[in-house]
C-alpha cells in the first residue's frame, strides 16, 4: 500500500494553484456568512501554504453537511433517489477527508473526483428539472475539475492554460449573478478573481512561449527527453529494491577489525546496469539520514556522460531552472561544484564533479581523466525521505536510464564473453570493450567478432565457457571466474601468489593488520576507503592516478623460486594466498607498474594495452623470474584463500600467534594441537626466507 501511494505521487503532477469546488461544500447561496465564506476561501486558496489548512476544513464542512442530509432523509423516511445521491456523496466525502489527513496530495486527488462525482449528479437532476442554465453553469465547473485532473495527470501547461481560462469565465459568470442580486461585495470579489485568473493564465502563456523558445534548442530537447524518462517508473512498480532502505539493512555487510570496529561495507546487489555499469555490481550505503549508490559505469557511457555533464555546464543556469520547472521535474533547480573524492586524505587534488539536483539529491562523478581510478566511478547522493522512483529520475536525466534495470540473459553472456577475451587477449579486449560495438551486436555476433580479432577465442570460448561460474567477492557482490583456472597456472609453474605487510611500523599495528585481514580480507585501496578503514600502503594515492586502486596487489611464486629475497618487496611480514585467487581473472606486469590501467600514459611503465594475458605470464616468470613483478586481484582476497605466512623471526612469529589467539582465530584439532586455518601453527607460519 505504501509502495502504490508513493508511485502514484511520484507519476502524478503538483498543479501549480490550489482549486476546489466550493460551492460542493458550502451550498448555501441565501446566507450572508456562507457567501462571504465561498469568496473568502477562494482568495485562501491564491495563498499555497494556506491550501492544506483550506481543503481539510472545507471536506470537514462537506462531510458534515452531506451526512446531515442523509440523516434528515431516513428521518422523514424519504428513501427516494435523493438519499442514494447524498449517500454516495456523503461516502466520496469522508474518503476525501480521510485522504486529506494522510497526505494533501492524495486528498486533492479524491476531492477533485468528489467534485465530478457530485456535479454529474446535479447535471442528470437539473435537466429532469428542465433548468439547463443551471446545468450549463455545473458543466463548466465539471469541464474545470476534469481540467484540474488532467494536470496532476499529465502536468500539461496547455491543459493549465485553460483550466484557467475557464475559471475566470466561471467567476465572470459568478459576478454577473451576483451584481443581478444586488450583492456589489460579491460582484467586486468575484471581478478580483476574475483578474487574478486572468493574470495566471497570461503567467501560463508565458512559460508556453518560454517552453517552446527553449525546445528550439536540441539540447534542450534533450534534457526534455530525459526528465520525461525520469518520470516513466512503470517497470519500477515491483522492483526488487522498491523498498530500499528496508532492503540496504537486510543485505547490509557488517565485519569486525582487529579491534572489534564495525566496518560497514554497505550493502550490495549483483545483475543491475545491464550495459551501462562495470561488472553489474550496485553498492547502497546509508550515510546519516541519506541513502548513497556508487557504482562504475562503462567506459562507452563514461564519455556519453561527459558530454551531457559538459552541456550542462555550458548551458545557462535560469534557462536550466526554467526547464526543470516547466517540464515538471521533482527538481526544482540545478547546480554545480566540486568536492574531494578521497575521504580521510589529506591529498586534496583528485576532485569529484557534484551535479546538485535540488529537492531530490545529487550525482557525483570523478573530475579528471589523470585519476583513473575514479574517473568511472559515480555517487548518486538521495535525499532523506526520497525512493527508488526519486534514484530513478536523478539516473535518467544524465541518461543512466538502465543503472536499476535487471540484467537480462543477453547482458550476462556478453559479460561472460568479455571476461575470457580480457583473459586470453587483454589488448584486442581493452580496445573492443571500449567500443560501441561490443555492447550493440547480438551475443552470435559479438562472438563471431571477438572470433575475428583473436581467432584462438574459438577454442578459448569452448574450454572456458562451460566452466565459468558467480564468486563473492563481498557478500551480494559479485565476479564471473574460471573454475580450476588455478589448477592450469599450477601446471605452468605458478605455486603461490604473495604480498608484503606494508604500512605497520610497531608490533602493535603490525599484529592488528594481521588479524584485520584474516578476519576481513585482503582489502583494495578504494574498498578500504568504502569501508572508511584508514589503513594506506605503498601507494595509498598513486593508486588512483595508475588506476590500481580497485585491486590487491600481489606478485607470483613459481616452483623455481628458492627464496623469498629474490622479491623486490621485503617486510616483516609476508602472505601466502592461494592460487584459487586468480580464478576470479588478474591482470599483471612483468615489472612494477602501479597496476597501471592507463591506455597512453608513459608514467607508470607499460601500457595496459601491452600487459600480458595470465599464461604467457606465468610461464616467462617460471622461466625467467622478476622480482618486481605484479598481479591485481579485483578488490578482496577473502581469508579463506590465506594459505601461509612468512615472517623474519622467531619473535614476530610468536607476537602474531598470541595476537590470533586472543581473537579466537587459533582452532583446536582433533588432536588438541593448535591450528590456522586447517594447519599446524609451524605449517602455517614460516620463519626465514627460504622457500620450502
Amino acid at each position: 500500500m505504501n509502495n502504490t501511494i508513493k508511485y502514484y505521487l511520484h507519476k502524478g503532477f503538483t498543479p501549480s494553484y490550489y482549486f476546489r469546488q466550493v460551492n460542493n461544500d458550502i451550498e448555501d447561496e441565501t446566507n450572508t456568512l456562507s457567501r462571504v465564506s465561498k469568496i473568502g476561501f477562494q482568495f485562501l486558496f491564491l495563498y499555497k501554504p494556506a491550501a492544506s489548512f483550506c481543503n481539510i476544513s472545507l471536506s470537514t464542512i462537506r462531510t458534515a453537511s452531506n451526512f446531515s442530509k442523509c440523516l434528515k432523509r431516513i428521518q422523514a423516511q424519504n428513501f427516494d433517489d435523493g438519499l442514494f445521491t447524498d449517500a454516495y456523496s456523503t461516502s466520496l466525502s469522508i474518503i476525501s477527508l480521510a485522504g486529506t489527513y494522510f497526505n494533501f496530495r492524495i486528498g486533492v486527488y479524491l476531492t477533485t473526483i468528489s467534485d465530478i462525482s457530485s456535479n454529474l449528479f446535479q447535471i442528470y437532476h437539473l435537466i429532469i428539472k428542465q433548468d439547463f442554465e443551471k446545468a450549463f453553469e455545473v458543466l463548466l465547473q465539471t469541464i474545470n475539475s476534469l481540467l484540474y485532473l488532467g494536470i496532476m495527470f499529465t502536468g500539461s501547461v496547455e491543459i493549465t492554460l485553460a483550466s484557467l481560462l475557464i475559471q475566470a469565465i466561471i467567476q465572470l459568470k459568478q459576478a454577473s449573478k451576483e451584481f443581478k442580486q444586488g450583492r456589489y461585495l460579491e460582484t467586486a470579489a468575484n471581478l478580483i478573481l476574475t483578474a487574478f485568473k486572468i493574470n495566471e493564465s497570461n503567467s501560463q502563456l508565458s512559460i508556453i512561449r518560454r517552453r517552446n523558445t527553449l525546445l528550439q534548442i536540441q539540447k534542450y530537447r534533450d534534457i526534455q527527453s530525459r526528465i520525461k524518462a525520469g518520470r516513466d517508473i512503470n517497470e519500477l512498480y515491483d522492483h526488487p529494491l522498491i523498498e530500499l532502505v528496508d532492503k540496504i539493512n537486510e543485505n547490509k555487510i557488517i565485519l569486525k577489525d582487529a579491534n572489534g570496529k564495525e566496518l560497514d561495507f554497505g550493502a550490495h546487489f549483483f545483475g543491475y546496469g545491464k550495459d551501462q555499469v562495470k561488472g553489474m555490481n550496485l553498492s547502497f550505503k546509508k550515510e546519516g539520514n541519506d541513502i548513497e549508490l556508487e557504482f562504475k559505469v562503462n567506459h562507452v557511457h563514461r564519455d556519453k556522460l561527459a558530454k551531457i555533464i559538459e552541456e550542462l555546464k555550458s548551458s545557462n543556469q535560469n534557462d536550466l531552472n526554467d526547464l526543470l520547472k516547466i517540464c515538471k521535474s521533482h527538481s526544482t533547480q540545478i547546480s554545480f561544484s566540486k568536492k574531494n573524492s578521497l575521504k580521510s586524505d589529506s591529498y586534496s587534488e583528485p576532485e569529484d564533479l557534484v551535479i546538485d539536483l535540488k529537492d531530490i539529491g545529487s550525482l557525483s562523478i570523478g573530475g579528471s581523466k589523470d585519476f583513473v581510478g575514479l574517473y568511472n566511478r559515480v555517487k548518486v547522493k538521495l535525499k532523506s525521505g526520497k525512493s527508488l522512483y526519486d534514484m530513478h529520475e536523478i539516473l535518467a536525466f544524465f541518461d543512466l536510464n538502465k543503472v536499476l534495470k535487471a540484467s537480462a540473459q543477453e547482458d550476462i553472456e556478453r559479460m561472460k564473453l568479455g571476461q575470457i577475451f580480457r583473459m586470453c587477449c587483454p589488448k584486442a579486449a581493452t580496445l573492443f570493450e571500449r567500443s560501441d560495438n561490443f555492447f550493440s551486436l547480438s551475443i552470435d555476433k559479438l562472438k563471431e567478432k571477438i572470433i575475428k580479432l583473436a581467432p584462438e577465442m574459438h577454442e578459448n570460448f569452448q574450454k572456458y565457457l562451460p566452466r565459468i561460474e558467480l564468486r563473492e567477492i563481498l557478500p551480494g557482490k559479485m565476479r564471473y571466474a574460471i573454475k580450476n583456472l588455478s589448477d592450469e597456472l599450477y601446471d605452468l609453474g605458478a605455486r603461490n601468489i604473495t604480498s608484503v605487510l606494508t604500512g605497520a611500523y610497531t608490533d602493535k599495528s603490525l599484529c592488528e593488520r594481521i588479524v584485520s585481514i584474516f578476519k576481513v580480507g585482503a582489502l583494495s585501496n578504494e574498498t578500504r576507503r568504502y569501508a572508511n578503514i584508514v589503513a594506506n600502503g605503498i601507494s595509498s594515492t598513486a593508486d588512483f592516478l595508475s588506476g590500481g586502486s580497485d585491486s590487491v596487489f600481489t606478485q607470483l611464486v613459481t616452483k623455481n623460486n628458492k627464496s623469498y629475497s629474490e622479491m623486490w618487496y621485503s617486510g616483516q611480514v609476508r602472505l601466502l594466498y592461494s592460487l584459487k585467487a586468480l580464478d576470479t581473472v588478474s591482470y599483471q606486469y612483468h615489472s612494477d607498474n602501479y597496476g597501471n590501467r592507463n591506455l597512453d600514459s608513459w608514467w607508470w611503465g607499460n601500457s595496459y594495452l601491452n600487459r600480458p594475458n595470465i599464461f604467457n605470464f606465468v610461464k616467462k616468470e617460471t622461466d625467467y623470474y622478476q622480482g618486481s613483478n605484479e598481479i591485481m586481484i579485483k578488490e578482496r582476497i577473502a581469508p579463506e584463500y590465506i594459505e601461509g605466512m612468512v615472517v623474519k623471526s622467531d619473535s614476530v612469529k610468536s607476537k602474531i600467534i598470541d595476537a590470533l589467539d586472543v581473537a579466537n582465530l587459533l582452532k583446536i584439532d582433533e588432536l588438541g594441537n593448535k591450528t590456522i586455518f586447517g594447519k599446524s601453527i609451524d605449517a602455517f607460519i614460516q620463519v626465514g626466507d627460504a622457500i620450502s
